[in-house]
């Protein structure tokens, strides 16, 4: 499976913008906050997608050749990483931290899906079973899903 890198200058500029509202731990939250309360990427909707996905768990356990993800939501912008959630966590190396990308949503599409939700953000109406699968696929690949 194809692994990501942030783009710490894009996140930590849009991080900069929504501080007010970032809150640690709460990734799906945070960007439901974001993608309807930032201005520059509510002018450019077409540009970002909702992202479901993982954020590599580093263990220093190199020995072990099993890695471990998070799951996560992030931002998407003309294939670049976004994820503002990071700025509120110390321990997590902002520079090579890795991303799995597992659904894309385009903004419209994850609204939609949100209001038919009731507002519960992590859209788990219409993610369980496939986050459930994409575990199992992901299980078999010697990477362990978590969350």
């Amino acid at each position: 499976m194809k692994k990501y890198c942030l783009n710490y200058e894009l996140s930590k500029e849009v991080y900069d913008r929504n501080k007010d509202m970032v809150a640690i731990k709460e990734c799906y939250l945070n960007v439901a906050k974001i993608i309807t309360c930032d201005r520059v990427i509510k002018e450019h909707y077409k540009d970002y997608k909702v992202v479901f996905g993982g954020l590599k768990i580093d263990l220093n356990e190199s020995s072990n050749s099993t890695e471990m993800y998070a799951k996560h939501c992030f931002l998407l912008f003309k294939d670049e990483i976004i994820d503002v959630t990071v700025f509120e966590s110390e321990n997590i190396n902002k520079e090579t931290i890795d991303y799995l990308i597992f659904k894309t949503f385009e903004i419209e599409d994850y609204l939609d899906k949100l209001e038919k939700c009731n507002g519960d953000t992590s859209l788990s109406k219409f993610m369980l079973k496939f986050l459930n699968e994409k575990t199992m696929e992901l299980y078999n690949e010697n990477i362990i899903l978590l969350g």
